[in-house]
Protein backbone atom coordinates (compact mmCIF):
# COMPACT_ATOMS: atom_id res chain seq x y z
CA UNK A 1 0.00 0.00 0.00
CA UNK A 2 0.91 3.74 -0.84
CA UNK A 3 3.00 4.67 1.92
CA UNK A 4 1.71 8.07 1.29
CA UNK A 5 -1.82 6.84 2.14
CA UNK A 6 -1.20 4.76 5.05
CA UNK A 7 0.28 7.83 6.96
CA UNK A 8 -3.53 9.31 6.25
CA UNK A 9 -5.53 6.21 7.76
CA UNK A 10 -6.40 5.57 11.40
CA UNK A 11 -5.70 3.06 13.98
CA UNK A 12 -8.62 1.38 13.23
CA UNK A 13 -8.70 1.60 9.57
CA UNK A 14 -5.09 0.15 9.33
CA UNK A 15 -6.46 -2.85 11.58
CA UNK A 16 -9.16 -3.32 9.32
CA UNK A 17 -6.71 -3.66 6.27
CA UNK A 18 -4.67 -5.80 8.19
CA UNK A 19 -7.21 -8.19 8.88
CA UNK A 20 -8.63 -8.30 5.88
CA UNK A 21 -4.72 -9.20 4.36
CA UNK A 22 -4.55 -11.69 7.07
CA UNK A 23 -7.57 -13.96 5.37
CA UNK A 24 -6.80 -13.55 1.58
CA UNK A 25 -3.09 -14.51 1.85
CA UNK A 26 -4.07 -18.26 2.61
CA UNK A 27 -6.74 -18.28 0.81
CA UNK A 28 -4.59 -17.06 -2.19
CA UNK A 29 -1.52 -19.71 -0.54
CA UNK A 30 -4.02 -22.37 -1.39
CA UNK A 31 -5.50 -21.64 -5.23
CA UNK A 32 -2.14 -21.19 -6.09
CA UNK A 33 -0.52 -24.70 -5.04
CA UNK A 34 -3.56 -26.52 -6.14
CA UNK A 35 -2.82 -24.62 -9.52
CA UNK A 36 0.88 -25.57 -9.38
CA UNK A 37 -0.05 -29.19 -8.81
CA UNK A 38 -2.11 -29.22 -11.69
CA UNK A 39 0.40 -27.74 -13.96
CA UNK A 40 3.07 -29.82 -12.53
CA UNK A 41 0.80 -33.20 -13.32
CA UNK A 42 -1.13 -32.56 -16.36
CA UNK A 43 -2.04 -36.17 -17.14
CA UNK A 44 -2.61 -37.10 -13.67
CA UNK A 45 -4.96 -34.42 -11.71
CA UNK A 46 -5.03 -34.23 -7.98
CA UNK A 47 -6.73 -37.67 -6.07
CA UNK A 48 -10.16 -37.38 -4.33
CA UNK A 49 -9.00 -37.02 -1.20
CA UNK A 50 -6.79 -34.57 -1.69
CA UNK A 51 -8.98 -32.44 -3.56
CA UNK A 52 -11.76 -33.22 -0.96
CA UNK A 53 -8.73 -31.33 1.43
CA UNK A 54 -8.36 -28.77 -0.43
CA UNK A 55 -12.00 -27.75 -1.11
CA UNK A 56 -12.55 -27.95 2.54
CA UNK A 57 -9.19 -25.74 3.16
CA UNK A 58 -11.02 -22.81 0.60
CA UNK A 59 -14.32 -23.24 2.49
CA UNK A 60 -13.23 -22.03 5.83
CA UNK A 61 -11.35 -19.54 3.93
CA UNK A 62 -13.74 -18.01 2.65
CA UNK A 63 -16.38 -18.64 5.26
CA UNK A 64 -13.89 -16.78 7.71
CA UNK A 65 -13.55 -13.77 5.11
CA UNK A 66 -17.69 -13.61 4.85
CA UNK A 67 -17.52 -13.34 8.48
CA UNK A 68 -15.04 -10.68 8.85
CA UNK A 69 -16.62 -8.42 5.81
CA UNK A 70 -20.44 -9.03 6.85
CA UNK A 71 -20.29 -10.08 10.93
CA UNK A 72 -21.36 -12.56 12.35
CA UNK A 73 -22.56 -14.23 15.51
CA UNK A 74 -19.97 -14.80 18.17
CA UNK A 75 -19.50 -15.20 21.76
CA UNK A 76 -18.46 -12.07 24.12
CA UNK A 77 -18.02 -11.84 27.35
CA UNK A 78 -20.05 -9.52 29.70
CA UNK A 79 -19.44 -8.82 33.16
CA UNK A 80 -17.17 -11.92 32.95
CA UNK A 81 -19.93 -13.97 31.42
CA UNK A 82 -20.06 -15.46 28.17
CA UNK A 83 -22.77 -14.62 26.10
CA UNK A 84 -23.56 -14.62 22.58
CA UNK A 85 -23.82 -11.59 20.49
CA UNK A 86 -23.98 -10.24 17.26
CA UNK A 87 -19.89 -9.09 15.81
CA UNK A 88 -20.23 -6.07 13.22
CA UNK A 89 -18.45 -6.15 9.87
CA UNK A 90 -16.11 -4.32 8.25
CA UNK A 91 -17.67 -4.27 4.95
CA UNK A 92 -19.01 -0.05 5.54
CA UNK A 93 -15.05 0.67 6.74
CA UNK A 94 -13.60 -1.49 3.75
CA UNK A 95 -15.82 0.00 1.63
CA UNK A 96 -14.96 3.96 2.48
CA UNK A 97 -11.39 2.57 2.03
CA UNK A 98 -9.24 3.16 -1.46
CA UNK A 99 -5.48 1.11 -0.78
CA UNK A 100 -3.65 1.90 -3.52
CA UNK A 101 -0.30 -0.60 -4.42
CA UNK A 102 2.76 0.55 -4.33
CA UNK A 103 4.49 -0.25 -7.71
CA UNK A 104 8.07 0.11 -8.82
CA UNK A 105 9.04 3.10 -9.59
CA UNK A 106 12.42 3.20 -12.27
CA UNK A 107 14.08 5.74 -10.03
CA UNK A 108 17.20 4.79 -11.71
CA UNK A 109 16.36 6.18 -15.05
CA UNK A 110 17.23 9.96 -16.00
CA UNK A 111 14.76 12.64 -15.15
CA UNK A 112 12.89 9.94 -13.55
CA UNK A 113 13.78 11.91 -9.92
CA UNK A 114 12.70 14.97 -11.47
CA UNK A 115 9.36 13.85 -12.40
CA UNK A 116 8.92 12.55 -8.43
CA UNK A 117 9.83 15.54 -7.29
CA UNK A 118 7.77 17.56 -9.71
CA UNK A 119 4.52 14.90 -8.81
CA UNK A 120 5.11 15.19 -5.22
CA UNK A 121 5.82 19.16 -5.03
CA UNK A 122 2.50 20.52 -3.20
CA UNK A 123 4.16 24.36 -3.63
CA UNK A 124 5.29 26.21 -6.73
CA UNK A 125 8.76 27.06 -7.23
CA UNK A 126 9.90 30.20 -5.97
CA UNK A 127 9.79 32.51 -10.00
CA UNK A 128 6.58 30.65 -10.15
CA UNK A 129 5.09 31.86 -6.81
CA UNK A 130 6.37 35.20 -7.95
CA UNK A 131 4.47 35.55 -11.28
CA UNK A 132 0.94 34.16 -9.65
CA UNK A 133 1.26 36.85 -7.23
CA UNK A 134 2.34 39.80 -9.57
CA UNK A 135 -0.44 38.80 -11.59
CA UNK A 136 -2.98 38.45 -8.58
CA UNK A 137 -1.81 42.09 -7.29
CA UNK A 138 -2.27 43.46 -10.23
CA UNK A 139 -5.86 41.90 -10.68
CA UNK A 140 -6.25 43.73 -7.20
CA UNK A 141 -6.27 47.30 -9.77
CA UNK A 142 -9.76 46.34 -10.71
CA UNK A 143 -11.12 43.14 -9.35
CA UNK A 144 -11.55 42.01 -6.36
CA UNK A 145 -9.40 39.61 -4.32
CA UNK A 146 -9.77 37.73 -0.76
CA UNK A 147 -8.01 38.94 1.72
CA UNK A 148 -7.04 35.47 3.01
CA UNK A 149 -5.04 34.83 -0.22
CA UNK A 150 -2.28 37.02 1.24
CA UNK A 151 -2.00 39.24 -1.37
CA UNK A 152 -0.54 43.05 -0.52
CA UNK A 153 -1.63 45.77 -3.18
CA UNK A 154 0.96 47.33 -5.19
CA UNK A 155 1.68 50.59 -3.73
CA UNK A 156 1.36 53.37 -6.55
CA UNK A 157 4.60 55.22 -6.26
CA UNK A 158 6.29 51.77 -6.49
CA UNK A 159 4.61 50.96 -9.74
CA UNK A 160 4.40 54.28 -11.53
CA UNK A 161 7.90 55.17 -10.70
CA UNK A 162 7.11 57.53 -7.73
CA UNK A 163 6.03 61.37 -8.11
CA UNK A 164 3.16 63.45 -7.55
CA UNK A 165 2.62 63.92 -11.30
CA UNK A 166 1.36 60.85 -12.20
CA UNK A 167 -1.86 61.63 -10.30
CA UNK A 168 -2.31 64.92 -11.90
CA UNK A 169 -1.54 62.70 -15.71
CA UNK A 170 -3.93 60.20 -14.53
CA UNK A 171 -6.97 63.22 -14.31
CA UNK A 172 -5.52 64.25 -17.33
CA UNK A 173 -6.52 61.21 -18.47
CA UNK A 174 -9.75 61.10 -17.13
CA UNK A 175 -10.74 64.28 -19.09
CA UNK A 176 -9.27 62.45 -22.34
CA UNK A 177 -10.80 59.53 -22.17
CA UNK A 178 -14.30 61.01 -21.23
CA UNK A 179 -14.20 62.72 -25.04
CA UNK A 180 -13.06 60.04 -26.32
CA UNK A 181 -16.65 58.87 -27.35
CA UNK A 182 -16.45 58.93 -31.01
CA UNK A 183 -19.19 57.66 -33.75
CA UNK A 184 -17.59 54.85 -36.06
CA UNK A 185 -19.17 54.33 -39.38
CA UNK A 186 -22.77 52.84 -38.60
CA UNK A 187 -21.85 52.10 -34.85
CA UNK A 188 -21.02 54.01 -32.00
CA UNK A 189 -18.10 53.10 -30.02
CA UNK A 190 -18.53 52.74 -26.29
CA UNK A 191 -17.31 55.40 -24.38
CA UNK A 192 -14.56 54.54 -22.16
CA UNK A 193 -13.62 55.92 -18.79
CA UNK A 194 -11.27 55.00 -16.21
CA UNK A 195 -12.31 54.34 -12.57
CA UNK A 196 -10.62 54.05 -9.86
CA UNK A 197 -12.69 50.94 -7.89
CA UNK A 198 -13.14 47.30 -7.83
CA UNK A 199 -15.14 45.28 -10.20
CA UNK A 200 -16.99 42.33 -8.78
CA UNK A 201 -17.43 39.42 -10.31
CA UNK A 202 -20.68 40.17 -12.54
CA UNK A 203 -19.69 43.50 -13.75
CA UNK A 204 -16.64 41.36 -15.19
CA UNK A 205 -18.83 38.93 -16.47
CA UNK A 206 -20.32 42.02 -18.42
CA UNK A 207 -17.25 43.88 -19.55
CA UNK A 208 -16.10 40.08 -21.01
CA UNK A 209 -19.67 39.55 -22.79
CA UNK A 210 -19.62 43.33 -24.52
CA UNK A 211 -15.49 43.11 -25.49
CA UNK A 212 -15.64 41.24 -28.60
CA UNK A 213 -18.40 43.58 -30.23
CA UNK A 214 -16.29 46.93 -29.05
CA UNK A 215 -13.83 45.31 -30.81
CA UNK A 216 -15.34 44.71 -33.58
CA UNK A 217 -16.72 48.35 -33.49
CA UNK A 218 -13.71 49.67 -33.40
CA UNK A 219 -12.17 47.60 -36.25
CA UNK A 220 -15.20 48.94 -38.20
CA UNK A 221 -14.13 52.46 -37.29
CA UNK A 222 -11.15 52.32 -38.50
CA UNK A 223 -11.89 50.63 -42.01
CA UNK A 224 -14.47 53.41 -42.44
CA UNK A 225 -11.69 55.99 -41.86
CA UNK A 226 -8.90 54.85 -43.76
CA UNK A 227 -11.79 54.17 -46.81
CA UNK A 228 -13.00 57.84 -46.42
CA UNK A 229 -9.49 59.14 -45.90
CA UNK A 230 -8.65 57.26 -49.31
CA UNK A 231 -5.74 55.85 -47.39
CA UNK A 232 -2.74 54.71 -50.46
CA UNK A 233 -1.25 51.57 -49.93
CA UNK A 234 0.59 51.89 -53.05
CA UNK A 235 3.75 53.55 -52.46
CA UNK A 236 7.34 52.72 -51.46
CA UNK A 237 6.69 52.23 -48.00
CA UNK A 238 4.08 49.06 -48.84
CA UNK A 239 5.08 46.09 -50.79
CA UNK A 240 1.26 44.18 -52.19
CA UNK A 241 1.76 41.17 -51.65
CA UNK A 242 0.71 40.79 -55.57
CA UNK A 243 3.74 42.13 -56.54
CA UNK A 244 5.31 39.68 -58.23
CA UNK A 245 2.05 38.84 -60.51
CA UNK A 246 1.97 42.38 -61.16
CA UNK A 247 5.90 42.21 -62.66
CA UNK A 248 5.04 39.24 -64.72
CA UNK A 249 2.18 41.50 -65.89
CA UNK A 250 4.62 43.90 -66.88
CA UNK A 251 7.22 42.19 -68.80
CA UNK A 252 3.96 40.38 -70.44
CA UNK A 253 2.78 43.42 -71.61
CA UNK A 254 6.35 44.83 -72.63
CA UNK A 255 6.39 41.61 -75.26
CA UNK A 256 2.88 42.25 -76.06
CA UNK A 257 4.13 45.37 -77.16
CA UNK A 258 7.17 44.97 -79.33
CA UNK A 259 6.42 44.01 -82.89
CA UNK A 260 6.79 40.70 -83.93
CA UNK A 261 8.54 39.21 -87.05
CA UNK A 262 6.98 37.52 -89.65
CA UNK A 263 5.58 38.17 -92.87
CA UNK A 264 2.24 39.31 -91.44
CA UNK A 265 3.92 41.70 -88.70
CA UNK A 266 2.26 40.59 -85.59
CA UNK A 267 0.43 37.54 -85.04
CA UNK A 268 -0.53 37.51 -81.21
CA UNK A 269 0.24 41.12 -80.58
CA UNK A 270 -1.59 41.88 -83.77
CA UNK A 271 -4.47 44.03 -81.49
CA UNK A 272 -1.73 46.21 -80.32
CA UNK A 273 -2.13 49.78 -81.14
CA UNK A 274 -0.32 52.73 -80.56
CA UNK A 275 3.41 51.70 -79.57
CA UNK A 276 4.79 54.26 -80.84
CA UNK A 277 7.23 57.05 -78.14
CA UNK A 278 4.90 58.28 -75.41
CA UNK A 279 1.91 56.27 -76.28
CA UNK A 280 -0.02 54.15 -73.93
CA UNK A 281 -0.04 50.44 -75.66
CA UNK A 282 -4.02 49.29 -76.21
CA UNK A 283 -5.08 45.66 -76.06
CA UNK A 284 -7.85 43.77 -77.40
CA UNK A 285 -9.61 41.30 -75.68
CA UNK A 286 -8.37 37.37 -77.85
CA UNK A 287 -11.70 35.01 -78.56
CA UNK A 288 -11.92 32.42 -76.49
CA UNK A 289 -11.38 29.98 -79.43
CA UNK A 290 -7.84 31.82 -80.86
CA UNK A 291 -6.67 30.83 -77.12
CA UNK A 292 -7.78 27.45 -77.11
CA UNK A 293 -6.29 26.77 -80.49
CA UNK A 294 -2.68 28.32 -79.27
CA UNK A 295 -3.07 25.96 -75.74
CA UNK A 296 -3.75 23.18 -77.55
CA UNK A 297 -1.55 23.17 -81.43
CA UNK A 298 0.36 26.29 -80.95
CA UNK A 299 -1.18 27.92 -84.10
CA UNK A 300 -0.82 31.98 -83.95
CA UNK A 301 -2.90 31.95 -87.01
Amino acid sequence: MNSTVTRKLSPEEISALEGLRARMMPLRFTIEKLQENMVRNPAAPPSWPEIQRTIGVLNGHLHSLQQFINGYMGIVKVNDEEVENWIPGRHTLLRALHPYPQPPFPMEKAGMPGLVETLLRKRLDPKEQKWVDDSLRKAMEFCYVPGDWGIEPTKSGDARGGGAGDDDDDDGDDDEDRDSGVKGGNAEIKKVERRTGALNEDELMEMWQTASSQAMIAAAKVSDENEAGGSDFSGSEYSSPSAPEDAEMEDVKGEASRPSAGPSGSSLGSGVAGTGPGMQPQFTTLPLSAILKFMGTGATS
